[in-house]
């Protein structure tokens, strides 16, 4: 939803635009479901960009029901900073008033449901630590990045620190490249979780094992 105050401008198809710098928008969408060149005319005049719901993942799901482990999740602490602000165009973040942690976290329960892994009252329960999340609009200057280190802590006393880079293609104006990097959020996410779900040292988290005296 594009909502929008001040002096308004009527394009074709009956979209709106701010008609001068005093006007201000903010958007609450998935930019998934618009196409790319209204993208570039909405994303010029809001000053937030949200990011996509997240998707199950297969490898994710699969790897994780081989496993035949149970869990539940619990809390997930934020990055000490995440700078949001892409290129002066907007603020890049997670859907339905979540934050990065809250979006990872809430990645993680949703391929442990998939997997028919996942149990509130599990013996064994998983905790999280965000150290890095941070994106890039203009790596190698049309190409975008997404970065993130996680820390995931077991209560059977084992840890795993996982790094992810998610490169794509962004495009060299803002607007483009902001959306798109906004758009690219969600994969990134599903590709820290499969990474983390399918490294050899994630069976030992997930294992009712007692934790070291």
């Amino acid at each position: 939803m594009l909502t929008c105050y001040g002096k308004l401008q009527t394009l074709k198809h009956g979209y709106t635009l701010p008609k001068n710098q005093d006007t201000r928008c903010i958007l609450s969408i998935d930019i998934k479901q618009i196409g790319p060149a209204f993208a570039v005319l909405v994303l010029s005049a809001c000053t937030s960009l949200t990011a996509p719901n997240y998707d199950v993942g297969y490898e994710s799901s699969t790897a994780i029901k081989k496993m035949g482990r149970t869990v539940s999740i619990g809390q997930f602490a934020e990055p000490k900073e995440y700078a949001s602000m892409c290129r002066g165009v907007g603020r890049i973040t997670p859907p339905e008033g979540l934050s990065v942690g809250g979006y990872i976290r809430r990645a993680f329960i949703e391929e442990f449901k998939a997997a028919d892994a996942f149990e509130n009252n599990a013996k064994i329960a998983l905790s999280g630590n965000i150290e890095k999340a941070e994106f890039s609009s203009s790596k190698g200057v049309v190409g975008g990045e997404w970065y993130f280190s996680i820390r995931l802590v077991s209560t059977n006393g084992k840890a795993l620190t996982v790094d992810e880079k998610y490169e794509f293609s962004a495009g060299f104006a803002g607007v483009t490249a902001c959306g798109e990097t906004a758009v690219a959020f969600a994969p990134a996410v599903q590709a820290l979780v499969r990474k983390t779900v399918t490294s050899p040292e994630f069976l030992g988290l997930i294992s009712p094992e007692e934790a070291p005296r």
